[in-house]
């Protein structure tokens, strides 16, 4: 008995002394590969809540228990470091506050995969270790559902306009004030990017492939190449709004908007959505009259 304590004494002492050494490795890297390392681990987070968005169907009490045990999932890791999880616990915060916005509500999915995007925008402004969790916390923020009714950028050359947060972009769409001014535009002008983006324009054509989008309940339609969107809360604002059928002409008045959400998404998350020759919209759209019926 006396020899097999002493040899588990030894053993143990064998370990303890290795601990230091364990630890001086995880902490002597350089800082700037520390902050590599990390940010790596913050992107996993980012791109595995990307992929379980993919999965999730329904309204927001449908898939907050999913979201919720994805992230609890990702905090079981016992490897996970102190900046991973206060991300973590940040996303469930997050999370939660989903019921309270308006926005949130049409397509709960498609904002998680917007917040994913705001990770990597805030990834890619961190530098250095000490601020990584306190940023990219802060850039991860729901706003008040009263800044759709706010000051939005304005007439924004398309590449100024790739820089935006992703949830400003997000949220562009979903704007309820009018343009200050329209112009009258043509489709393929619009597709060929003649015009900024956030531009208040008027278009004329013939509705085709019409129908309601089970993702975020926007009308959707088509003129000529363009991709033409009415929300459901400027439905709900605007209840005597013109809803066009297949086959009118129409004329409509709202933002031009390209659509970066679909402008570089995987093929994995266009799956059963046709094909489109451009990303260019009129989204919201806010103002249709009936040129003539269809035929």
């Amino acid at each position: 008995m006396r020899k097999l304590f002493g040899t588990y004494r030894m053993a143990l002492v064998v370990v303890i002394g290795l601990l230091p050494a364990f630890y001086a490795k995880s902490y002597a890297l350089p800082p700037d590969q520390q902050l590599l390392e990390q940010k790596a681990e913050i992107a996993q987070i980012a791109e595995t809540l990307r992929q379980e968005s993919l999965q999730l169907e329904g309204k927001i009490r449908d898939i907050l228990p999913r979201l919720f045990g994805a992230v609890a999932t990702l905090k079981r890791d016992p490897g996970r470091g102190v900046s991973a999880n206060a991300v973590l616990d940040h996303l469930a915060y997050v999370f939660n506050q989903f019921p309270l916005h308006i926005y949130c509500a049409g397509d709960p999915a498609e904002m998680v995969r917007v917040i994913t995007r705001q990770i990597a925008f805030a990834l890619n402004r961190v530098a250095s270790v000490s601020e990584l969790p306190i940023k990219v916390k802060e850039a991860i923020v729901l706003p008040e559902d009263a800044i759709l009714y706010g000051d939005f950028p304005e007439d924004i050359p398309l590449e100024k306009f790739k820089r935006l947060a992703p949830i400003t972009i997000f949220l562009m769409k979903h704007r309820m004030n009018f343009p200050g001014s329209v112009v009258a535009a043509r489709a393929g002008d619009l597709a060929s990017g003649k015009y900024n983006v956030g531009v208040g324009v008027v278009l004329r054509g013939k509705v085709r492939n019409i129908h309601r989008f089970d993702g975020d309940d926007d009308i959707v339609f088509d003129i000529e190449m363009i991709h033409c969107e009415i929300t459901p809360t400027w439905r709900q604002r605007h209840p005597d709004m013109l809803i066009p059928k297949e086959g009118d002409l129409v004329e409509l008045a709202g933002w031009s908007y390209y659509d970066i959400f679909h402008a570089d998404e995987s093929q994995e998350e266009n799956v059963g959505m046709k094909k489109r020759q451009t990303v260019w919209e009129v989204h919201p759209v806010q103002k249709i009259v009936a040129l003539t019926q269809r035929h």
